[in-house]
């Protein structure tokens, strides 16, 4: 009768509804960003399908603009599911999407799936906090090699991060730190949120407690790279969405916290009537502390009260593009005497390890001395009368020493040889 067939056919087109699954896509979490790439749409068919039905899916309950059928084989019988590829460009404008599919044989269309819901958005979606970006730096107040009560390391996460996860009070909330990184910030260590709302922030200020026993702040500049590490539980980085981290996040505390200062400087002439006054080709040596990055060194980052002109400014002797000594070549424009500075500010002064300069600025302060810079064919002395500037002499990069003998005489004490006068 008519009502059997019809029930006969209300009967298989549920039993032919298919199910859907997404392959290898992180539309787990509801939302398709540029950055995931185009669909793999699994439909799973039912116990009672067979090889040359036809599956076709849809987008918002309709067919695609260009229908994505399939007729079914006895391959895909076995395995049970067919696949369709959707790409985004298929699925159109950004909003709210619905696929489905629906399962024909000769005289039967299943009911629609359970519909399978995101969200499209050109724009890529944030990564969760601590994903892939996290930075430590460290404020070694006293400049020393190692870190003491009151000073302070800076955590810093690739987003905002919330407050209270990872914060109770005024230390690291319970096991958001591992507990034996923990006791390596001190006796009483303090940490603050810098950089945000009051919920969220980007970095923490960490201010080191005192140094017992149970509580070693030695640990933070061990030798040793795992001892020197800070590890965070990635559930206690939280972003502003309820991200947590994709993983736990360890912090290295650097191996050379110690930066860059000015070390000398040296007023260099060849001329024996030199004076305190920096006269054009004499040369000006500075040195640091230790080797920096040369190409920050330069004639545009070099301040100066008195007047620099047109000087020039090279790296002597560089080792892959850092050097600890530089030179200066006065020029005629310059005007430049004993007591001017000329300062370098510390972000241009970079050491191997990235730290920069100690202080804000560092200043070399021009002497008033000068050393006399001689070749072998300068050397000669008899019957000059030095400037009361010159305080040094340096022989093809050996220094001299002058002594008066029985008032008549000179003697140039070269190393191991003697020259009279």
């Amino acid at each position: 009768s008519a009502l059997n067939t019809a029930i006969d056919v209300a009967v298989k087109a549920v039993a032919l509804v298919p199910t859907l699954s997404v392959v290898g896509s992180d539309l787990n979490d509801s939302v398709l960003d540029t950055a995931e790439g185009d669909l793999v749409v699994r439909v799973g068919l039912s116990d009672v399908t067979l090889a040359t039905d036809t599956v076709e899916l849809y987008l918002n309950g309709a067919s695609f603009s260009t229908p994505k059928t399939a007729t079914l084989t006895s391959t895909e019988i076995n395995n049970g599911y067919v696949q369709f590829t959707v790409t985004q460009a298929e699925l159109g404008a950004d909003g709210s999407k619905e696929l489905s599919a629906v399962v024909s044989d000769e005289t039967v269309t299943s009911n629609e799936s359970v519909g399978l819901f995101f969200e499209q958005t050109a724009s890529d979606e944030v990564a969760p906090s601590g994903a892939t970006e996290f930075a430590l730096t460290v404020d070694n107040t006293d400049n020393d090699t190692a870190l003491e009560l009151d000073e302070t390391i800076t955590i810093t996460f690739s987003e905002a991060v919330d407050i209270d996860t990872l914060v109770l009070g005024t230390q690291f909330a319970p096991n958001a730190l591992n507990r034996g990184d923990e006791a390596k910030l001190g006796y009483g260590y303090s940490v603050a949120a810098s950089g945000g709302d009051g919920t969220t922030a980007t970095s923490f200020v960490v201010t080191l407690g005192a140094d017992t026993v149970a509580n070693d702040l030695d640990l933070l500049v061990s030798g040793t790279e795992s001892v020197r590490t800070l590890t965070f539980n990635k559930t206690a980085v939280v972003d502003a969405a309820g991200n947590p981290a994709a993983s736990h996040i360890a912090l290295v505390v650097p191996a050379d916290i110690v930066k860059p200062t000015a070390a000398s400087t040296t007023h260099i002439s060849t001329d024996v009537a030199a004076t305190a006054a920096y006269a054009t080709g004499e040369t000006i040596r500075i040195v640091f502390s230790e080797a920096v990055d040369a190409s920050l060194v330069t004639i545009e980052n070099l301040t100066s009260s008195g007047t620099l002109g047109s000087s020039t400014i090279a790296a002597v002797s560089p080792t892959d593009g850092y050097a600890t000594t530089f030179d200066i070549t006065v020029a005629a424009d310059a005007v430049l005497v004993a007591a001017d500075t000329m300062s370098f500010a510390s972000s241009n002064v970079v050491d191997v390890n990235g730290n920069t300069g100690f202080v804000g600025s560092l200043t070399f302060t021009l002497p008033g001395a000068t050393t006399l810079k001689l070749t072998e064919g300068t050397a000669n002395l008899t019957g000059v009368t030095l400037d009361a500037a010159v305080d040094t002499i340096d022989l093809n990069g050996q220094a001299v020493t002058l002594k008066v003998e029985l008032l008549s005489k000179i003697l140039i004490n070269l190393g191991a040889v003697s020259y009279t006068h």
